[in-house]
């Protein structure tokens, strides 16, 4: 390998090293937030290991579904003047330009107040700058990604009609409504039976099947909604789910559930109760059923009794 091959390679591991290790990107207080967080800072400045002789510029830009746009630009003149983005505007976006005797703590800075969803992306630093070894002006980046989660939204959930009690035979719609991050999400609905307080509550739904989820409950029509898309100004997806049901006579205390995801954040739950002439003819057809159950067992009594008299008296 002759000299010249050699300088050659030199001096392009020499460029690599330095667009490692000239740029630095630094975000506080972390690259993963919940909604709700009161502030998001990126702060880009030349890394305390570059060879930079002097900063010509530095910027800032994001990358969302592959598409790369300007956060904040500067040239770092002796005005401190920047260029913003577009859709960067304040006061959402507060945007500083640092210019210091000290090379490393020349930086373009930008606060983001209460970030959410649509600031979640891959933050790209730039700095281009001087430097005492060939190509002599040299072009360095930093990459991170931010990522802000949104909080578990509230499983809205509604009885239609809204009444206190119900009719025995009556037919209602359960709605439930929530916001969710995949618009890709399931509901599952499920049952508690009144006669059992105790029991976890059983699984009844999972969509698009139906099956009976209780003894007396039959799911006729359960249904999710279109899925609305994501907004500029909404983070999330909402979605949605209406089980269709015709009260039983045993549904007085049953307890009906909407969960998404198999998320017990994201549920909701209702209790059906009938009406006071209802659980009059429920009581009384208990009643008659235990009566039955007690002829029949003095009947099987009577019956043993005398068996037991034939056979001794044989």
């Amino acid at each position: 390998m002759d000299g010249k091959r050699i300088l050659l390679l030199a001096l392009i591991y020499t460029a690599v090293i330095q667009d490692i290790k000239a740029a630095k990107l630094t975000i506080t207080p972390s690259p993963n937030l919940q909604t709700g967080a009161t502030s998001l800072t990126l702060r880009c400045s030349a890394d305390a290991n570059s060879n930079y002789t002097e900063l010509s510029a530095i910027g800032i830009n994001k990358v969302t579904k592959g598409s790369s746009s300007l956060v904040a630009f500067t040239t770092l003149d002796s005005t401190g003047s920047f260029i913003r983005g577009n859709g960067i505007t304040a006061p959402k976006y507060e945007i500083n330009v640092a210019l210091r005797p000290q090379l490393t703590n020349n930086a373009i800075q930008v606060i983001i107040h209460n970030p959410d969803c649509h600031d979640t992306s891959e933050y790209i630093c730039e700095t281009t700058g001087d430097t005492d070894t060939p190509p002599y002006v040299s072009q360095s980046t930093d990459y991170k990604n931010v990522t802000v989660q949104s909080n578990p939204g509230t499983v809205e959930m509604k009885i239609y009609p809204a009444k206190m009690k119900y009719d025995v035979g009556e037919k209602i719609e359960i709605t439930c409504q929530t916001g969710v991050e995949n618009s890709e999400s399931i509901w599952t609905w499920e049952a508690m039976p009144p006669t059992d307080s105790t029991r976890e509550l059983m699984q009844i739904e999972e969509f698009p099947s139906e099956h009976i989820f209780s003894p007396a409950v039959m799911t006729e029509n359960a249904r999710t909604t279109e899925v609305d898309p994501q907004t500029s100004t909404q983070c999330g997806y909402n979605t949605g789910s209406t089980l269709e049901h015709h009260v039983g006579m045993e549904d007085d205390g049953l307890k009906i559930r909407c969960m998404v995801n198999n998320s017990e954040l994201l549920s909701a739950i209702k209790t059906i109760h009938l009406t006071l002439d209802d659980v009059k003819k429920r009581m009384l057809l208990a009643d008659t059923e235990r009566i039955k159950l007690e002829q029949e067992k003095l009947k099987q009594q009577i019956s043993k009794n005398t068996t037991s008299c034939n056979c001794c008296c044989n």
